[in-house]
């Protein structure tokens, strides 16, 4: 799960509740980024999704929060 640092909609606190109530999910905190991340970070969610599709099974992330920072 993606939360930009500078979500105006969705306040990026709530991705810890949404973590909690999804215990095998991750959550990552996209660093200069509003609501629409993709738009805003498109090489931060671009990078991620390249590695997953890299690494398939072998894809793994902390289950600590992360930042991803230009």
């Amino acid at each position: 799960m993606l939360f930009g640092t500078l979500d105006g909609v969705i306040a990026p606190a709530m991705g810890r509740i949404y973590k909690d109530l999804m215990p095998n999910c991750h959550l990552v905190f996209v660093y200069d980024a509003a609501h629409a991340i993709s738009t805003d970070r498109p090489e931060a969610v671009h990078r991620g999704r390249g590695r997953f599709l890299e690494r398939r099974e072998a894809f793994v992330i902390s289950r600590a929060e992360t930042v991803i920072h230009p």
